[in-house]
């Protein structure tokens, strides 16, 4: 593995998936969304040796990914820098989600430059759509991955316009697999962080995603703050009080620990 603190543009990423390795590219770095990948076509039993090709070819989609971290802490492998091709130098049009209902189907779509699509001002400039025609479908939709998610969705060929399908999908495999006859699992709990910051959210997000944690970051109440929302992993083996750890992790990057609850 390369030894490098820094990610430059071009880079192009490599992880190993149950179904293969998967590639792709930074090409954008943000304030407080940490960079922007290109996502790359296929998944390979070995390194293709002609890289660089691959990435000339268009990407199945964007993502931010918190790329700088996840290399200084050897998550991912840097395998090569290549030039980002002409069609991926301008900072992408994304679509954002505007609220979802008990189902989870979301009620309307923002759709706009990746990084205007957060104030009141930015949405009001945004096209707002209920429902998403066909090439709507295929816009890149403006979320953090971890790690974890970034492997999941390699592995499953996730796209933008499969996101609907596969979700559904996810959701009905989850219910069949429920025993009717046995009581469901208890709920985990779930502790919330806040930061000032957005990268300050996603870092320690990142952190906890290791550790096998699910971690949503998304904008406080207040508008100001973002939240951390921190669900303790199935298994939870630490001896540890949870709660002194994330106070120690929340005090480490700037924010505050705003207690726990069960979902209903």
């Amino acid at each position: 593995m390369k030894s490098k603190a820094q990610a430059r543009f071009g880079d192009v990423g490599e992880v190993k998936t149950p179904r293969g390795f998967g590639y792709f590219q930074m090409t954008h770095e943000t304030k407080d969304m940490g960079q922007l990948i290109r996502v790359l076509p296929g998944l390979y039993p070995a390194r293709p040796s002609a890289l660089c090709h691959l990435v000339g070819q268009r990407q199945l989609y964007y993502v931010f990914f918190p790329f700088t971290l996840a290399l200084r802490s050897k998550l991912i492998e840097v395998v090569t820098n290549c030039p980002i091709p002409e069609l991926a130098r301008d900072f992408p049009i994304m679509r954002k989600e505007a609220g979802s209902d008990r189902s989870g189907e979301v009620r309307h779509w923002i759709i706009g430059h990746g990084l205007k699509l957060y104030t009141l001002e930015d949405m009001q400039a945004a096209l707002i759509c209920k429902t998403l025609t066909k090439e709507q479908k295929k816009i890149s939709i403006a979320e953090i991955w971890g790690l974890p998610a970034l492997i999941k969705n390699i592995a499953r060929g996730w796209t933008p316009e499969l996101d609907d399908e596969l979700n559904a999908k996810a959701r009905a495999e989850a219910e069949e697999a429920r025993p009717s006859a046995e009581p469901t699992s208890p709920a985990r709990t779930e502790h919330f962080l806040y930061f000032g910051k957005r990268s300050h959210a996603n870092k320690a997000a990142l952190q906890l995603e290791l550790q096998g944690w699910e971690t949503t970051v998304k904008p406080g109440a207040d508008g100001e703050s973002w939240l951390l929302l921190a669900r303790e992993p199935t298994a939870n083996s630490e001896i540890e009080d949870p709660q002194e750890k994330l106070e120690r992790l929340a005090q480490q990057f700037n924010g505050e620990y705003d207690g726990r609850g069960t979902p209903i």
